[in-house]
C-alpha cells in the first residue's frame, strides 16, 4: 500500500494563517490625489470573486452564496439538498477541485481559466461596481497599484468591472461620473485582499467519513456473501450497486480481475478515496462558510483530515491508505475498509472482501 500523505492528520485542528505575512510588506499607496465619495452617496463596492480557492469554477462558489441566508450552514445545506433533489451539491463539484486523484492539493491549479500557484497566489480576481450611481450614467474607472501604469476603463455604471489585483499591494480604485453641467462626481477606495490559509487536520471525524461526495446508487437485486468462519447456513444478502455486472451468486467463480474492479467503479466518490475525505466534512464546510460570509477575503483551504489517523500514524509519520488499488494474485483488486469508525455504517461485505483477498484485517 502506498502512503496517503507525508504529513497526514492525527487530531482535530483548524489552523488559520494570514498569507499576507509571508508576502513582501505592502508598498505605500500611490502619491496621486485620491477623490472622496460625494454627498449624493456615490461609493465603490468590491468583492473577491470565487474566493474559496479550492473551487476551480466561479459558478460552484456562487451556488453556495445564493444558498446562504441568516440561518447558517444547516439552512444552506437544506436549500442545496432541495435544489439537487436530495442527491447533494458535492456530487458535481468533487471533480472540479484543486486536488489530484488522491485528494491532495495541487501546486498549480487552473481556476476560471487562469493558472494559479495554490499556496502562494500572486494576485486575486475582484469585482468592482459603482453603488448609488445615477441610472444610465457612464463610469470612468482608474485602478492604480503604484507599480504598473494605472488601468483605465469606461463602462455603464450598472456593469461590474472585474480585474486581477496584486496580492500584498493595495490598489486604489477611482470612479468618475461626468455631469451635463461639466462637473463630475468622484469616489475612491483601496482594494487590498486578505488571503487566509486554513489547514484542516484530524481523523475520520475531520475528513467527513460516512458522508461521501457522491453516494453509492443501490440496485434492487440482491448480492450474496458467506460469513467468515460460518457454516453452511451462513449466507446472507445485501443490496448490489447499480451498474455492477460481476458475479453475485455464492460459490461462483469470479472472472480474474473483473469483479473487484467493477465493484469499486460503482462505489462512492470521495474528494480523497484513501482518506474518505468529503466536501461535507465540518472543517471544509466551516472554511467554505468563512469565504461565503466575508466578501473581501480569499480562503485557501488545505484538507488533511484522514480516516484512521492518529498522532503517531498521520501527524508524526506517514499513514498507510485504508482503501486503494493494490496488486494481488497478479491482478488489481480494490481493498475495502475493514472496520467501523465513529458508529458510522460500513458495508457488511467490507470484512468479507478483505478476507477473500487474503488481507489481514482487525476490528476496531
Amino acid at each position: 500500500m502506498r502512503l496517503v500523505s507525508p504529513i497526514g492528520s492525527a487530531f482535530l485542528l483548524i489552523a488559520a494563517l494570514d498569507l499576507a505575512a509571508a508576502q513582501p510588506a505592502p508598498s505605500l499607496a500611490p502619491a496621486s490625489p485620491v477623490a472622496q465619495p460625494t454627498a449624493d452617496g456615490l461609493r465603490i463596492d468590491w468583492e473577491v470573486k470565487n474566493r474559496f480557492r479550492l473551487f476551480r469554477n466561479e459558478h460552484d462558489f456562487q451556488r453556495q452564496v445564493a444558498a446562504s441566508r441568516s440561518d447558517g450552514v444547516l439552512g444552506a445545506e437544506q436549500r442545496l439538498a432541495r435544489d439537487t433533489a436530495g442527491r447533494g451539491w458535492a456530487r458535481n463539484v468533487v471533480t472540479n477541485l484543486c486536488v489530484d486523484g488522491a485528494g491532495n492539493v495541487t501546486e498549480v491549479c487552473v481556476r476560471d481559466g487562469v493558472r494559479e500557484i495554490y499556496l502562494a497566489p500572486a494576485d486575486h480576481r475582484v469585482g468592482v461596481i459603482a453603488a448609488n450611481a445615477p441610472a444610465g450614467a457612464a463610469c470612468a474607472w482608474s485602478f492604480d497599484d503604484g507599480d504598473q501604469p494605472a488601468r483605465q476603463q469606461s463602462v455603464p455604471c450598472e456593469e461590474e468591472v472585474t480585474l486581477r489585483v496584486r496580492y500584498g499591494r493595495p490598489t486604489i480604485a477611482v470612479v468618475e461620473i461626468a455631469r451635463a453641467d461639466g462637473t463630475a462626481d468622484h469616489a475612491s477606495t483601496e482594494i487590498l485582499v486578505r488571503d487566509v490559509l486554513i489547514a484542516g487536520l484530524g481523523d475520520s471525524v475531520a475528513s467527513g467519513d460516512g458522508n461521501p461526495d457522491r453516494a453509492v446508487v443501490l440496485a434492487d437485486e440482491g448480492f450474496c456473501f458467506r460469513r467468515f468462519l460460518g457454516g453452511g447456513r451462513s449466507e446472507y444478502f445485501r443490496p448490489s450497486r447499480a451498474g455492477y455486472r460481476g458475479p453475485k451468486a455464492c460459490g461462483g467463480v469470479p472472472e480474474p480481475g473483473r469483479p473487484d474492479s467493477d465493484w469499486a467503479r460503482y462505489g462512492a466518490r470521495w474528494m480523497s478515496a484513501p482518506c474518505h475525505r468529503s466536501l461535507y466534512g465540518y472543517q471544509m464546510r466551516t472554511a467554505l462558510a468563512l469565504a461565503v460570509e466575508n466578501s473581501r477575503i480569499a480562503v485557501t483551504f488545505v484538507p488533511l483530515g484522514c480516516t484512521g489517523a492518529t498522532i503517531e500514524d498521520g501527524l508524526l509519520s506517514g499513514q498507510r491508505a485504508r482503501e486503494t488499488a493494490v496488486r494481488h494474485d497478479e491482478r488489481v483488486v480494490a481493498l475495502h475498509r475493514c472496520a467501523v469508525f465513529d458508529n458510522r455504517f460500513v458495508e457488511p461485505a467490507s470484512a468479507i472482501e478483505c478476507v477473500r483477498q487474503r488481507v489481514v484485517c482487525r476490528r476496531v
